[in-house]
């Protein structure tokens, strides 16, 4: 049986993490320009630079505001920074066109200036061994501060030496874990109070897995987030998806359940969310649709023409926001008249921490969540109706037929690991149902000591009936 627990979850997304409680008066507006780290005030626009170093290699330097993260306590910035040898072999022109690059991960103190690189590349590497080199993302504090996991990859996947981690730093001792590993590359991160959240699994605070989640053939998982208290994450598919579309697909870490929302995928400040000013349409992309406070309706628009507005921030109270007018200046505004202009020609800006939520146009977060069944393609479930199994009910293999196979996971080359016998009575897990893969539609059950997953039916022909 999947193990649930009903406690309120507090979850960060990618890059951004919960604020706490602090013994620091002003929380700064950090960005980086000219190869350095700088701290803004955001009262009176004041600058303090917080790094001066000696050899400031533009292409060793994070390069957008995904590789940053600040800790809940405003301390430090862990930041993904290019290895010294690949940067200059950028610079020599030696790769060609680049995409992602390696990375070490580094934890800036943003008090003292002081610097620890806490996960590097293997000693004697070169930027041409692409087997052994690094390449890490989605940089993650826990919401206490005391914790930051990534993922890590090196080779190419689907070969033999092709490693796929995440990987939790605990910054009081020092020490890094191996926390999971994957044969290929994950996709969402996020903390929750009892643990963490890698992909389609979550995980207690010890390693142990609580439950894992199994998606429709063609979905994907895109942004966690907190809606109306509960814990999603946002999925899609290319076969439901418009640009124009004005609604969000969410499915219940927990359960496994997916539903509808109308709205737009936005986000608030993490730590006040009821007074938040909201970015309406915001994708974790450097650039909002528009910014707007809920109580009075008023809005910010980004310029429409050169120079653009880039890298928005919000400030850890929700109550201002800022952001990089390309190659111009920083802008901080609150939407009540008070509006600072820095003169700093900054390449990434990153403040307080935000969550992803569900917004109207008008930036209510009031819309309900509805069951759909918009995945539930024939390609993707067959022509079959659903069978009327239940999460935590029983089913029966109908008698006269043959035998149904369990597999491992809801697919048709998974491995077989038992069979429920005609007329046989299973009990339904209590957690995920209905997954389709292979114009199939699976319930995932238990029978005589074997978990796992069998098929509802295939073609016009039915396999399984509900027990009362």
């Amino acid at each position: 049986m999947v193990k649930r627990f009903f406690v309120l979850l507090f979850m960060s997304v990618p890059g951004m993490v919960a604020v706490q409680a602090q013994d620091v008066a002003v929380i700064p507006v950090i960005a980086l320009a000219q190869g350095e780290f700088w701290a803004i005030n955001p009262d009176d626009g004041s600058l303090r630079q917080i790094t001066h170093y000696d050899d400031a290699l533009y292409y060793a330097q994070p390069g957008f505001q995904r590789d940053l993260a600040i800790s809940p306590d405003g301390r430090y910035l862990a930041y993904l920074k290019t290895p010294r040898f690949f940067a200059i072999a950028m610079k020599n022109n030696l790769l060609g066109n680049m995409g992602w690059t390696p990375s070490d991960v580094v934890l800036l103190n943003l008090t003292t200036g002081e610097e620890q690189v806490i996960a590097a590349q293997q000693p004697n590497v070169t930027y041409s061994d692409s087997v052994r080199l690094w390449y890490r993302w989605n940089l993650t504090w826990s919401p206490d501060g005391s914790q930051l996991a990534y993922y890590q990859y090196r080779g190419n996947q689907g070969e033999t030496h092709f490693q796929s981690e995440m990987i939790i730093y605990d910054l009081q001792s020092g020490q890094m874990t191996k926390a999971a590993e994957s044969s290929g590359y994950m996709g969402i991160l996020a903390w929750l109070r009892e643990g963490y959240h890698v992909d389609a699994a979550t995980y207690d605070a010890d390693g142990n897995l609580i439950t894992r989640h199994y998606l429709n053939d063609g979905m994907i998982l895109a942004q966690p987030l907190v809606y109306q208290g509960v814990e999603y994450v946002i999925v899609d598919s290319a076969d439901v998806s418009s640009p124009n579309r004005e609604h969000v697909y969410l499915m219940n870490l927990l359960t496994g359940d997916i539903g509808r929302v109308e709205g737009y995928e936005s986000s608030i400040s993490a730590t006040t969310p009821e007074s938040s000013l909201v970015f309406i349409k915001d994708d974790n992309d450097t650039r909002p649709w528009y910014v707007i406070d809920p109580q009075s309706g008023a809005i910010y628009n980004p310029p429409a023409s050169a120079p653009y507005a880039v890298d928005f921030a919000i400030s850890p109270d929700g109550k201002q926001f800022a952001y990089v007018l390309i190659g111009t200046n920083i802008h901080i505004s609150d939407l009540k008249g008070k509006d600072l202009v820095i003169d700093l020609a900054a390449n990434i800006i990153v403040w307080g921490s935000k969550r992803y939520t569900i917004a109207s146009r008008e930036g209510r977060q009031d819309m309900p969540v509805t069951p759909t069944t918009d995945f539930d393609t024939p390609q993707r479930c067959g022509k079959l109706a659903p069978v009327g199994l239940v999460a935590g009910g029983r089913g029966r293999v109908i008698a006269g037929s043959v035998a149904n196979r369990i597999r491992s996971t809801p697919d048709t080359e998974a491995g077989v690991i038992g069979q429920i016998p005609a007329g046989e009575v299973f009990a339904l897990v209590d957690g995920q149902q209905g997954v389709c893969s292979g114009g199939i539609r699976w319930a995932q059950v238990s029978y005589d000591g074997v978990t796992g997953w069998t098929a509802e039916g295939v073609g016009v022909q039915v396999f399984l009936e509900v027990v009362g």
